[in-house]
């Protein structure tokens, strides 16, 4: 698929039924050489149209840290957007998720706990406190 096309696809898939889109989206990334800085759109194509198989596999790479911080940001909101607009939470990557509060990045830890309090993961309430009352902490992780 050509970069044109690709871009092109960003914006269709969204408001298209997702059932079509993530089949073709499911073939095109098992095609795809993964990368750690996340090049092209394929990153927000998952969350936007990805299947939960494939959304396992992005959360496994960030939480494995496969990618730049960069990357793991886009990664972190394809994720919210998955839950967003598919209402797709993957399995597993709780733990993944928690490493990612102490991340190096502030975005990134910012992210991580936006994503973890959208998903629900009540079992780190008390982590979410002490972060909040964490006068040292970066102002968007509080």
């Amino acid at each position: 698929m050509d970069s044109a096309r690709t871009r092109k696809a960003v914006g269709v898939w969204p408001s298209s039924d997702c059932s079509g889109s993530s089949k073709v989206l499911g073939k095109l990334l098992s095609r795809r050489v993964e990368n750690q800085d996340g090049a092209g759109p394929w990153i927000e194509l998952i969350g936007k149209a990805g299947s939960t198989a494939d959304l396992v596999k992005l959360l496994g790479r960030l939480t494995a840290g496969n990618l730049d911080a960069k990357a793991g940001l886009r990664a972190v909101h394809a994720l919210v957007e998955a839950k967003r607009l598919q209402n797709i939470t993957p399995d597993g990557g709780k733990d993944g998720i928690a490493r990612l509060f102490n991340a190096a990045d502030p975005s990134l830890q910012a992210g991580a706990l936006r994503l973890a309090g959208l998903w629900k993961l009540y079992e780190f309430e008390g982590r979410f406190q002490r972060k909040a009352g964490d006068a040292s902490a970066f102002a968007a992780v509080r």
